[in-house]
């Protein structure tokens, strides 16, 4: 997973918990926890992913967690986010920070365009669908609590690593940020 991201931004680390095909148990959890009102599935996801990568960390000396200092969920549109009335990305953020106790910060970054869904589109089509579609929110003195950081950006699925680019260009103002990428699953990248 990290191979998509490399050269685009201050990459640290970036990993899924499972590699995503359609018509799976795994496709079914993400499904559900979309598209069926069970934000359950996402803390619950997010809190054994955790428990995943800290066991990783004690036996193998790996150190996915050891620095991050908040997590940040990929937003959702206003419109989206009434619609279903929860954010999935939250509900896993809320599991990651449960097993990890890192804070997450809920309203760094908003969606400020209701793109349509990347489902069914190539990856030139995903890029340009998801350009500059995210803002930070704040004050600058609100941002600064950023600088020298290291944030975990998470959502659900990553295909192509669009949306994810997208979201992360939206801190290159922030001095000295590291960021690190984590979703639940990772799908075939579409070419």
């Amino acid at each position: 997973m990290e191979m998509l991201f490399w050269g685009c931004f201050n990459l640290v680390h970036a990993a899924a918990f499972f590699y995503y095909h359609q018509n799976t148990p795994t496709s079914e959890i993400l499904y559900l926890l979309k598209y069926k009102n069970c934000p359950e599935i996402g803390e619950y996801m997010g809190e054994i992913y955790a428990h995943e990568i800290l066991f990783n960390e004690h036996n193998n000396q790996c150190s996915f967690f050891s620095d991050i200092d908040f997590i940040i969920p990929l937003p959702l549109n206003l419109n989206k986010l009434k619609q279903r009335g929860y954010n999935q990305c939250d509900a896993i953020c809320r599991g990651l920070a449960k097993a990890t106790q890192i804070p997450v910060l809920y309203d760094v970054v908003e969606r400020t365009i209701a793109n349509t869904t990347q489902t069914k589109k190539s990856r030139v089509e995903r890029e340009l669908n998801v350009e500059q579609i995210f803002r930070l929110t704040g004050s600058v003195e609100q941002r600064a609590i950023l600088m020298g950081k290291h944030v975990l950006l998470v959502d659900d699925v990553c295909t192509t690593g669009s949306t994810l680019k997208s979201f992360a260009s939206v801190f290159q103002s922030i001095p000295d940020l590291r960021i690190s990428i984590l979703t639940l699953g990772l799908a075939s990248p579409i070419f």
